[in-house]
């Protein structure tokens, strides 16, 4: 079944037909080319694309992954993919992959494409509608405005290099970061809980649990546990900064980060960053997320470069 418009018509996401093109098309709209991360984000749409084609029907008939595409003059020109995940006991529908071909755009191709989405999504189980939105994109942000999302979250993604084979270590920071006590343990959740609100935790790909004191006690944990660890900076009067980082086979290191409220130029943040640098860092990439505008000096000090602000948005209607 298609719709048509003046400029082309909608019609549903066909995997065998259209998963190179999708990908493509991402690439392009996306300027992905010479993006690291975009690579790599673009194997994984590939990989998921081929599951998709194997498995059409079964991944129809279970409310799996859908799209739907704008087709113009016989061209894939526009895309949008809707994402089903699960939040504790709540549905969520995550938008995504909003991209139309550079010499389509600005006609109004996105804006339809998201509003058949928005039709579609409402009629699945009851649950809540999300997208991902690139801090930047003031137009993008006010389409998804004028068809009834809001803006509750931000954030920033940072990256570090892996470590070069002439880097040059120093001992500045010996004797600076501890282990972190079970008593540390009610401050440093709250901690995290300003900086990776539970509402969001589903789309992290990471078990926030995992960092609970006793989560060794469950064997099923006990292989993630090796991969992880937590080190934090003490004062007289307790922990002042914590940082975990846990390697899986998707992500190599990734870090969480848990100080109070922290300023730009925060002396706490830059100091536990480059005291883990110093003494706990393998020399493996490292990726991190946190609030957008929350300790940016600090981090950049520490050698990470802001890969890119997003602003998370949810349907109200």
């Amino acid at each position: 079944m298609s719709i048509n418009h003046p400029e082309g018509k909608i019609r549903r996401y066909e995997p065998l037909r259209d998963r190179l093109a999708v990908v493509n098309l991402v690439e392009r709209a996306f300027e992905l080319q010479h993006d690291p991360d975009g690579q790599a984000m673009l194997r994984q749409m590939r990989n998921d694309a081929r599951k998709q084609t194997r498995n059409a029907l079964l991944n129809l008939m279970t409310g799996g992954t859908e799209g739907f595409i704008w087709e113009a003059d016989g061209k894939l020109v526009g895309n949008i993919t809707l994402i089903p995940f699960q939040s504790g006991f709540k549905p969520i529908t995550l938008v995504a992959n909003v991209a139309v071909e550079k010499e389509w755009q600005g006609r109004g191709i996105g804006t339809e494409l998201t509003r058949h989405a928005l039709r579609v999504a409402r009629q699945m189980p009851l649950g809540e509608i999300w997208l991902q939105v690139r801090s930047e994109k003031k137009e993008a942000i006010r389409m998804y405005e004028s068809l009834g999302f809001k803006k509750f979250s931000a954030l920033s993604q940072w990256r570090r290099p892996a470590r070069k084979d002439d880097y040059c270590l120093s001992r500045k920071y010996s004797g600076l970061l501890f282990r972190r006590r079970v008593s540390d343990w009610p401050v440093q959740s709250k901690w995290l809980e300003a900086a990776y609100p539970k509402p969001t935790r589903w789309y992290a790909s990471f078990d926030f649990n995992l960092l609970k004191p006793y989560a060794w006690i469950n064997p099923l944990n006990w292989v993630d546990l090796m991969a992880l660890k937590t080190c934090c900076l003490r004062s007289d009067a307790g922990m002042v900064a914590a940082l975990s980082c846990h390697s899986s086979p998707r992500y190599r290191n990734r870090l969480w980060l848990a100080v109070d409220r922290p300023s730009p130029d925060d002396e706490k943040v830059r100091t536990l960053l480059e005291a883990f640098l110093e003494n706990e860092w393998d020399g493996g990439e490292l990726l991190m997320e946190y609030p957008l505008g929350w300790a940016t000096e600090a981090i950049a000090s520490a050698g990470f470069v802001n890969r890119r602000d997003l602003d998370w948005m949810r349907f109200e209607g």
